[in-house]
């Protein structure tokens, strides 16, 4: 019994090992920990401090991206409170009136597209859709463009 209790004991301190955990912040390691690290590769530190700068210009891109996003988000905020602003106005009557004889034009031109079809006429169906789309677009393009300039 004696003989056995020696060979555990003495199988245990053989395998006995310590380790050692060593942490940092930031994007660059400890002068000391560099020095370590030139001994593995002589290049290794360099290396290191180069893909630290390379981290730093892409977080910097990163953020000059959000920036960029903000601001186009805020003009994009401030075109539609314009937008609102001006369909408030007292002119917003003739808004509501050239929305609704556009509405019943497109109305009209579907409803004359759809008996050309029914007919059997769907080359002069195409032609009047594209022509009444054109038509509608055209004018509205050019009440709105008008309403503009003055």
């Amino acid at each position: 019994m004696g003989r056995s209790s020696r060979n555990k004991n003495s199988l245990q301190n053989e395998h006995r090992q310590t380790i050692q955990s060593v942490s940092y912040r930031g994007l660059i390691p400890p002068p000391d920990m560099m020095e370590q690290f030139k001994t593995v590769d002589s290049n290794l530190p360099e290396r290191i401090v180069r893909m630290a700068e390379r981290s730093f210009d892409v977080a910097e891109k990163e953020l000059d991206i959000v920036a960029e996003t903000q601001r186009k988000d805020l003009s994009i905020r401030e075109h539609e409170a314009e937008t609102m602003r001006m369909a408030l106005k007292d002119d917003s009557k003739y808004d509501f009136r050239a929305q609704m004889i556009i509405l019943s034009m497109v109305v009209l031109l579907l409803s004359a597209i759809v008996i050309l079809g029914l007919k059997g006429e769907a080359t002069l169906a195409g032609f009047v859709a594209a022509g009444g789309f054109a038509a509608i677009i055209i004018a509205a393009i050019k009440g709105v463009s008008n309403k503009t300039k003055q």
